[in-house]
């Protein structure tokens, strides 16, 4: 399990942050969102799995931070 929080992850990661809460609220993908002491974090080693199989789309644009 590597756990990151969601305010560290790169700028560009493949998900918005608006999205992950969003999925962390409806208790999408329970094995990729982790929350830890209160904080919310997205299992690094649980990305590729996830993407593959729920055919979620990338997003191909950085963020601005």
């Amino acid at each position: 399990m590597n756990l990151k929080r969601l305010k560290d992850l790169p700028a560009d990661f493949p998900v918005s942050l608006p999205t992950l809460y969003k999925w962390n609220h409806y208790g999408k993908y329970p094995k990729l969102l982790v929350k830890l002491g209160g904080m919310l974090c997205v299992d690094l080693d649980e990305i590729p799995n996830t993407i593959t199989r729920k055919n979620i789309p990338i997003r191909k644009e950085k963020r601005d931070v």
